[in-house]
């Protein structure tokens, strides 16, 4: 896609927001919002928003913001935080925005890694197939979680 046309889906999209409710609005078009305009100031000042807002589940937004760029201190230590919770459901959306924060996550990988200890679960429940009837259990998230930090991690190793 050409520069002018980028710039302008852009610019289209963010004025939509005006004109929508952003509880509705916001989670439908986050993901594109992302896609297209990941640096985007605009892109920071509406996950913020929405985050403060209570517009898209507290865990995506932190995620979100390691994601576009913003200071990953604060989001990942949340993160970490809701590992504690106990709520099953928050903790698995914590372990999954974890496993979007990048390299920026090395701190949680033990939290993690104390998950799937915990589980005691075989090694060949790492290796099923999950679907709806039968959704993937939390120690495999983070089994997930850490082969994608520990990913990054690596990369980042080699582009230095």
């Amino acid at each position: 896609m050409e520069k002018d046309t980028l710039d302008k889906a852009v610019d289209d999209l963010f004025a939509e927001f005006a004109k929508h409710d952003p509880t509705v609005f916001v989670p439908l078009v986050v993901n594109d919002m992302i896609r297209l305009a990941p640096r985007d100031r605009r892109t920071v000042f509406v996950l913020r928003r929405s985050l403060q807002a209570g517009w898209i589940p507290p865990a995506l937004g932190h995620g979100l913001l390691v994601q576009v760029g913003d200071s990953p201190e604060e989001h990942v230590k949340w993160l970490i935080r809701e590992l504690q919770s106990p709520n099953t459901a928050r903790r698995i959306e914590a372990i999954r925005a974890l496993s979007t924060c990048g390299a920026a996550a090395r701190d949680a990988v033990p939290y993690l890694e104390k998950i799937m200890r915990a589980s005691r679960a075989p090694p060949e429940d790492y290796k099923r197939a999950y679907n709806w009837s039968f959704p993937m259990p939390e120690h495999v998230h983070a089994y997930y979680a850490i082969k994608a930090i520990t990913n990054a991690l690596e990369s980042q190793k080699r582009e230095r």
